[in-house]
């Protein structure tokens, strides 16, 4: 497996270093039909991704944001790749964009996580069963598991834009104070802030969570003993794109004796979108 991180992390330093020779200068844009935006760069790295895994690993499936539609898993290994994190945060000049990856045999378990900020020169990796590694600017440390945190004392990773009525609604429904909460970055930024001991909660309320979205950081805090979940109580795993829960909204990461608790409070969120997913239900019925 130690072959495996390694390839991982030299295709990570190789698209960092695409993302820093491009930073803060003109690039195309795109609006993919999501209405969300990539750049010329993503579609760099994408290719030299797809290119080097299908020259190295030709037997592994290749999942990526930018070629999901194309190539799809399962086969028996393969690599999950989000090829810049943080796009909007790189178009505006701004800190908080990274490269995350992992890598998974037996048609899904997740063995290898790692997240590259090319900013900070941030490596973070997990192997599963052999821990957690953080090597910055050239030195490398274990990170050991973390203490145990009261109920009140949990502190919330929250994206520094984005913040909606229902976040805020939600913060306010569990008496979270806003000394609890820590601005952070897009969702590779955020597990790095989480490991470096800013946080210890992650709530994502989007509907529909993607496998380069979560993949690489699931393997690594897990290893240090938390775990992430959907809102609806379901373990977040891996499926076939095409075959992916469309219901199933948002996702939690938290300490593991915590979960229960989380999982009530956040109960009427889930409850609430589920209300309105079947009423269009109906109505798309009637028509």
């Amino acid at each position: 497996m130690r072959s495996k991180r390694k390839f991982l992390e030299n295709l990570a330093r190789d698209a960092g270093k695409l993302m820093m020779d491009n930073w803060q200068k003109d690039v195309d844009i795109y609006e993919k039909a999501d209405h969300t935006i990539v750049t010329e760069v993503d579609l760099k790295i994408s290719k030299m991704v797809c290119d080097r895994i299908a020259q190295t690993y030709p037997e592994s499936a290749i999942l990526t944001e930018e070629t999901h539609k194309e190539l799809y898993f399962p086969r028996e290994t393969g690599f999950i790749i989000d090829e810049l994190d943080g796009t909007f945060s790189f178009v505006n000049g701004r800190s908080g964009f990274n490269f995350q990856c992992a890598y998974y045999e037996n048609y899904g378990e997740l063995k290898v996580g790692l997240i590259y900020d090319p900013m900070k020169d941030i490596v973070l990796s997990a192997t599963k069963g052999k821990g957690v590694s953080l090597t910055e600017k050239g030195v490398t440390t274990k990170i050991p598991p973390f203490p145990h945190k009261e109920w009140d004392d949990l502190r919330y990773g929250h994206h520094r834009i984005f913040m909606s009525d229902t976040h805020k609604l939600m913060y306010d429904k569990m008496g979270v104070s806003e000394d609890q909460i820590v601005s952070t970055g897009s969702i590779g930024s955020k597990v790095i802030d989480l490991i470096k001991g800013q946080f210890e909660v992650l709530i994502a309320l989007n509907r529909k969570v993607a496998a380069w979205d979560w993949a690489p950081g699931k393997v690594i805090i897990e290893e240090l003993g938390y775990c992430l979940y959907h809102l609806t109580g379901e373990e977040v795993k891996l499926t076939d794109p095409r075959e992916e829960n469309i219901h199933t909204f948002g996702y939690l990461a938290c300490p593991r004796e915590h979960l229960p608790r989380f999982q009530e409070e956040l109960r009427w969120i889930s409850d609430k979108l589920n209300r309105k997913r079947k009423k269009k239900e109906k109505a798309r019925v009637k028509l």
